[in-house]
């Protein structure tokens, strides 16, 4: 299977229009002026972020973005390549809503029970001369 991408090539702005296929593992390009194959450890395939376009960044610089993510994420799941396990729990609803929910009932645990007794502990270390020295000041104040 075959996406569309803009490649660019890392040494200026110019846009090619280039064909992807990843076949036997390599990355092959192929568009007016651009005909490359990159094998496996050339090449980096960002993450889904919204709709926005995918990276692919290339060791020597060049990148392609691919708008289509319908037609990429089945062309890398025929490449056998999966989303790492930090895509898939970002693309997700359920697994946000359960950090979210893990965070703030670790925060309110920390804020009804862990303050309190890392309070009461500290509490007990105070040398006894700050504790003398706070009370003249503060009854000084008072008067």
């Amino acid at each position: 299977m075959d996406v569309a991408g803009n490649y660019y090539d890392g040494r200026s702005s110019q846009r090619h229009f280039v064909s992807l296929a990843i076949r036997d593992g390599c990355l092959e390009m192929h568009g007016a002026g651009v005909a490359r194959v990159i094998p496996p450890d050339q090449f980096t395939i960002s993450g889904r972020i919204g709709n926005t376009p995918r990276l692919i960044l290339i060791a020597d610089g060049a990148r392609c973005e691919v708008p289509d993510h319908a037609g990429f994420e089945q062309m890398l799941s025929e490449a056998g390549i999966r989303p790492s396990l930090v895509g898939q729990l970002e693309s997700r609803w359920s697994f946000a809503l359960s950090a979210l929910a893990i965070t703030l009932a670790v925060v309110a645990a920390m804020y009804f029970w862990g303050l309190p007794y890392a309070a009461k502990k500290m509490a007990f270390e105070v040398p006894a001369r700050v504790l003398v020295d706070y009370y003249m000041v503060s009854t000084r104040i008072v008067e």
